[in-house]
C-alpha cells in the first residue's frame, strides 16, 4: 500500500500500532465493526482539569451504557493541546455491527454524555466528523475488507505527534480499550509499519 494514501499525517508508531491492534483483534470478535469518529472540546469559558479525568469519565460511561445495549463497545482517544488553556481530544468508537448501523444514534449518545461530564449545553462542542458528502461519519467494516485509505487518514490523524503533551509530563497522550490476550495478535503485513 502506497504510505501517502495510508498516512495523511505523521504517525506516533506506537499510537498507531496500537490502534490498528485494536480494530484488527475487534474485526475477529465481530464480522462487521462499525466505526465513528469525533472530537470533543470545551467551552472558551471552562477551565478543564489538565489530567485526563473528564475523558475518563466520559469514556467510562459511554462504553457501559453501549455494553448495556450489546453493542459491546471499543475506544481510542487522543489528548491534543498546543496553544489553548484546555486539551481537546479526537476519539474514535467502534461497535458491533451486527447490532447498530446509525451514526446518528451513536453521536446522540456521545454529545449528551459529553456535555453531561463538562457540565455545558453547547452541542457544537462534540464535533461529528463528517464525511465528503456532509454525513455524520460512520462506516461500516466487515471482516476481512482492508480499511479504507479515507478511513486510515481519519485514524493518522489520531495518531499524529503534534501538539501532544510534553515527554514524563505525567499526563496520558491516548488511551484505548484493553486488547484481549486471548485473540492471536496476527496484524496484516499491509497495515504494519
Amino acid at each position: 500500500m502506497d504510505d501517502s494514501i495510508l498516512f495523511r499525517y505523521p504517525v506516533k508508531n506506537n499510537m498507531y500500532e496500537n490502534y490498528i491492534e485494536l480494530f484488527f483483534m475487534y474485526q475477529l470478535k465481530h464480522s462487521k465493526v462499525f466505526w465513528v469518529r469525533f472530537d470533543l472540546r470545551y467551552p472558551d469559558d471552562i477551565k478543564a482539569p489538565q489530567d485526563n479525568t473528564n475523558i475518563q469519565k466520559f469514556i467510562a460511561y459511554v462504553v457501559k451504557y453501549f455494553k448495556r445495549k450489546k453493542l459491546d463497545p471499543i475506544y481510542f482517544w487522543s489528548r491534543d493541546q498546543k496553544h489553548s488553556i484546555n486539551p481537546h481530544y479526537h476519539c474514535s468508537l467502534m461497535v458491533n455491527g451486527n447490532l447498530t448501523q446509525s451514526a446518528n444514534y451513536l453521536y446522540n449518545i456521545i454529545t449528551e454524555t459529553w456535555l453531561r461530564t463538562i457540565g455545558a449545553t453547547e452541542p457544537a462542542l462534540v464535533h461529528r466528523c463528517l464525511e465528503e458528502n456532509g454525513k455524520p461519519c460512520g462506516q461500516m467494516i466487515r471482516r476481512g475488507e482492508e480499511i479504507s485509505a479515507w478511513t486510515l487518514g481519519k485514524i493518522s490523524y489520531l495518531c499524529k505527534p503534534d501538539d501532544k503533551g510534553q515527554p514524563k509530563d505525567g499526563v496520558r497522550d491516548f488511551g484505548m480499550s484493553r486488547i484481549s490476550t486471548a485473540i492471536p495478535k496476527r496484524l496484516p503485513a499491509s497495515l504494519a509499519i
